[in-house]
């Protein structure tokens, strides 16, 4: 999830210790989520907040997901 800079590699669905939707935005055509994360890494057991923007656009088969950004990323202490 996420680009170059900012980016978590998923290995568990453990990793994930809370999840939120804080906002959503639906019409017919699309579907935009953002979801408000906050993630444990297993190895280090480092603790992150994240915020992901999660879109789905309708086709003729149904709701597909069409992109998952990772708009912040920070470190928690």
């Amino acid at each position: 999830m996420g680009g170059r800079e900012k980016c978590w590699k998923f290995q568990s669905v453990d990793q994930i210790k809370e999840l939120t939707i804080p906002k959503k935005t639906e019409d017919s055509k699309k579907r935009v989520y953002t979801v408000a994360l906050r993630l444990q890494a297993t190895r280090d057991n480092a603790n992150c907040s994240a915020k992901a923007r999660v879109e789905y656009v309708n086709t003729a088969l149904g709701w597909k997901l069409k992109e998952v950004g990772l708009p912040t990323l920070k470190k928690l202490e």
